[in-house]
């Protein structure tokens, strides 16, 4: 595991990660099973709400949970997820403290 990736597993966004992880898997595995993916993850997404802390996470999750198109907030928390750890990198470069 990378340094930008090790810092956001142990700051509060560490659920970000794992959420995207979980719809990810969630989107394969209604591929390969021949079920609906949109549906799927809206059904995913309903599942793990309960359990996530983040207020704007949850939020974009509870808006994945009626949208006709759930692949735009996954893509959202794809692109968030990205931009943590580019930001990371760079103040990380800035220090001297990348490896």
């Amino acid at each position: 595991m990378n340094k930008a990736r090790e810092a956001i597993s142990c700051s509060r966004f560490a659920e970000f990660p794992d959420v995207l992880l979980t719809l990810e898997l969630n989107r394969v595995f209604a591929i390969r099973e021949k079920r609906s993916v949109p549906q799927s993850l809206r059904a995913g997404g309903r599942a793990m709400i309960s359990r996530i802390q983040h207020p704007q996470l949850r939020a974009t999750i509870q808006e994945m949970t009626t949208s006709h198109y759930p692949e735009v907030q996954v893509a959202r928390i794809r692109d968030c997820v990205k931009r943590m750890e580019s930001a990371l990198i760079r103040a990380q470069k800035k220090l001297g403290d990348f490896q």
